[in-house]
């Protein structure tokens, strides 16, 4: 991107940051009260009205955790555009009853079996992980059962979002850690389980 149209889209972006969290602001209240009672689908609906109306394009989810609902953004794995969320994060004033995140935060084990579940068909514990140093960068590969019936980008997608939710989209780009998914059951070698997975490339990065 040239420095004109990069200064141009910087300032786009902080326009946009500003009248959207200025608005967010006014609703932000009963958005919150409408999410902890369970209403969740209008929420969201709300929300990304919201954010079409200030022209911002953002992958977001909406969670809660035990004080406040979580406002989570994602680059799904895009450094330039990550780049444009943090910016984006940061303009955000203090806002109750909410927390806002630029990236998908690290889950439970269980959380994370029922997104891939849900999304790919696939049961987490069916599959097996193994995890090594190549080049300097952490290469995670992939072993989902033959039974899957996923096309080469699906495979990836969900590389890609085991990794985001298990170990947390933030360490995931800062470390760039790769992966590669096999169809099929591993050879000979040892494999690791998903929690022994978390574990090692927790150790990895200590």
């Amino acid at each position: 991107m040239s420095e004109p149209i990069a200064a141009t889209r910087v300032t786009e972006v902080r326009m946009s940051a500003k009248s959207f969290w200025n608005a967010f602001l006014g609703e932000s209240m009963g958005l919150a009260q409408r999410f902890i009672a369970e209403e969740a689908r209008p929420v969201f609906d709300e929300f990304e009205r919201l954010l079409e109306r200030h022209g911002v394009d953002y992958c977001f989810n909406i969670t809660a955790d035990d004080k406040d609902c979580l406002l989570i953004f994602s680059p799904e794995g895009d450094a330039s555009l990550a780049m444009e969320i943090d910016s984006f994060v940061r303009a955000a004033p203090p806002i109750a009853c909410w927390k806002v995140f630029g990236r998908r935060l690290k889950k439970d084990v269980s959380d994370v079996a029922a997104i891939i579940e849900h999304l790919y068909r696939i049961e987490l514990q069916q599959c097996r992980f193994r995890c090594s140093m190549r080049d300097g960068m952490c290469m995670v590969e992939v072993f989902i059962p033959d039974s899957s019936d996923l096309t080469v980008e699906e495979q990836a997608g969900f590389a890609d979002t085991l990794l985001w939710h298990a170990v947390g989209e933030g360490e995931v780009m800062k470390h760039g850690i790769q992966s590669l998914v096999h169809v099929g059951d591993p050879d000979n070698a040892a494999t690791l389980s998903v929690e022994q997975l978390i574990d090692q490339i927790a150790d990895l990065y200590a």
